[in-house]
């Protein structure tokens, strides 16, 4: 249980649960850009937990919202707030990521870097900020559906603290208007050091408005 609760303590307060389990990490993204002058709005729930041999636990729960604004043809700039309540009460946290995403293959291969901090009752805000840098990745399936698979490391700026490792798998949904976008996500993020896993189930949509 040593693991499982040093593992917990690093997500909960170096991560927007992950973070989301990932407190600023550009969770239910992908690599497609949304273009100069456009912005898009993304809610989402995503549920948190930690497993250690055998040992599965639902811990927390995210509630995010997150906005990304296109500045260039090739590069966003993203923010997003995050409340994170833990399940069995207490006072949880608030956590705020920002940062640009730059594509490296239009609308295949983009690269976010997001810096965050936690904040709220006995929280250590200096000791949250964070760096979490992701590899975004989009395979379209058919004209409506994209697997959005995603790579991410977790760089904490406290001291004794080590860089977390994260995959997460998204699929983006566009049932009708090709401005809403749903987008169903799993996660996990891990150090390679422990033998635990803090995995997040959750689902977002987006939607884009319309230049001016």
């Amino acid at each position: 249980m040593n693991a499982l609760r040093s593992l917990i303590t690093r997500v909960v307060w170096l991560a927007p649960a992950l973070v989301l389990a990932q407190g600023c990490a550009p969770m239910f993204s992908d690599a497609r850009l949304v273009g100069r002058g456009q912005t898009e709005l993304t809610a989402s729930l995503t549920p948190t937990g930690a497993s250690v041999m055998g040992d599965n636990r639902h811990l927390m729960n995210d509630f995010r919202v997150q906005g990304m604004h296109g500045l260039t043809d090739r590069m966003d700039l993203g923010v997003g707030y995050a409340r994170l309540q833990m399940t069995r009460g207490g006072a949880g946290a608030h956590a705020i990521g920002f940062g640009p995403k730059l594509s490296v293959v239009p609308d295949r291969v983009a690269v976010a870097v997001r810096t965050g901090f936690l904040f709220g009752d006995e929280v250590p805000v200096a000791e949250s900020w964070h760096l979490d840098p992701t590899l975004l990745f989009t395979v379209p399936l058919t004209d409506r559906v994209d697997l959005n698979p995603s790579v991410r490391f977790l760089i904490p700026f406290c001291e004794d603290c080590e860089t977390l490792l994260g995959f997460n798998v998204g699929v983006g949904i566009s049932p009708g208007s090709r401005r809403l976008k749903l987008r169903p996500e799993i996660g996990m993020l891990f150090s390679p050091r422990e033998s635990g896993v803090v995995w997040t189930v959750g689902l977002g949509l987006s939607f884009q408005t319309r230049p001016h």
